[in-house]
């Protein structure tokens, strides 16, 4: 998969409704861009989406950002792909894992979720819902590191909440396939070992794990068999873990900045991939637009649509058929 990153997600811009979502320097997404990421070779495409921009008084959506929403969506469902919308940036905004925030964060959180829901609740099941992106509490100690035992607690609630949420609205999405994750999707041990996924059918775990991160930052150009061993050990510890009991997993987000030559970038995508496949676990790749320096994750120049094809290559070659 491939995310549409820094777009429909982008916040704290400086610009509202509908023109926040070229804020973060990407153009306006249309169906090109999403016709070249199919013929590209991907089969599944993840749309991140901040809402807490554009809610109005009560928690209710604009419909003119959840109608954009819907036309982006529409663009990849009709092409035949599979969907992912979720919650991203509102961690940044109003949502806290906190036992203070619960009661009145659980509220706007399953507000919102039913909003979305009844809007898309005749598409069938290559539309995916994730409940929320990085959930924890931003500019604390233990932000990237697994969060506190209250705080992981929570996150189990709030993906409770959102499940319920979904299923009560009905038709398909009485049994769509919904996504969760723990405390800032993280894949520490401690993250892992705490977090709870909900019963019933049809629900993925999903985490993000940019590593090794010394390559997939940028500050070292070498992956190497260190870094090999680093993404073997983790793959193996997510599928003992969860897909040996029944649980899907994904990551939906991983990649490296542009700061590596191509062709190590080809060989580290190529790597992680079929070694999480391996493990059963798909791979959905980073992409924010921004094609050089420190936050460079894009391989898709989204005006031109132009691929960087050799790391195109590699994320193929790992996919295999």
């Amino acid at each position: 998969g491939w995310n549409l990153g820094n777009s429909l997600d982008s916040y704290n811009t400086g610009y509202t409704g509908l023109d926040t979502e070229v804020g973060w320097g990407n153009v306006r997404t249309t169906p090109e861009i999403i016709k070249s990421v199919k013929y590209a070779g991907f089969n599944a495409i993840r749309i991140p989406v901040t809402w807490g921009e554009h809610l109005l008084p009560g928690n209710k959506i604009d419909d003119v950002w959840l109608n954009r929403v819907k036309e982006v969506v529409d663009y990849a469902y009709n092409e035949g792909l599979f969907v992912i919308i979720n919650m991203h940036h509102d961690d940044y905004i109003w949502f806290n894992p906190s036992s203070v925030a619960y009661n009145s964060d659980s509220k706007k959180l399953k507000e919102i979720w039913k909003q979305i829901s009844e809007k898309f609740k005749d598409y069938d099941d290559r539309l995916l819902f994730e409940g929320m992106d990085e959930p924890r509490n931003v500019g604390s100690s233990k932000e990237w590191i697994g969060g506190t035992a209250d705080e992981r607690r929570i996150v189990n609630e709030y993906a409770k909440d959102f499940v319920n949420a979904v299923r009560e609205t009905g038709g398909k999405n009485a049994e769509r396939t919904l996504i969760v994750t723990s405390y800032a999707a993280s894949c520490e041990a401690v993250a892992l070992d705490d977090m709870i996924v909900p019963g019933g059918q049809n629900i993925i775990f999903s985490v993000h794990f940019y590593a090794p991160w010394q390559f997939s930052s940028g500050v070292d150009t070498t992956f190497d068999l260190v870094g090999q061993s680093e993404l073997a050990s983790k793959f193996s510890e997510l599928k003992s873990k969860f897909v040996d009991n029944g649980i899907p997993v994904i990551i939906d987000e991983f990649g490296c900045v542009n700061v590596a030559d191509a062709e190590t970038r080809a060989a580290y995508y190529n790597y992680y991939i079929t070694a999480a496949k391996s493990k059963d676990i798909k791979c959905f790749v980073w992409d924010n637009g921004i094609v050089e320096g420190k936050d460079g994750y894009a391989i898709l120049e989204r005006e031109s649509l132009d691929w960087n094809i050799a790391v195109l290559e590699g994320i193929m070659d790992g996919a295999g058929d």
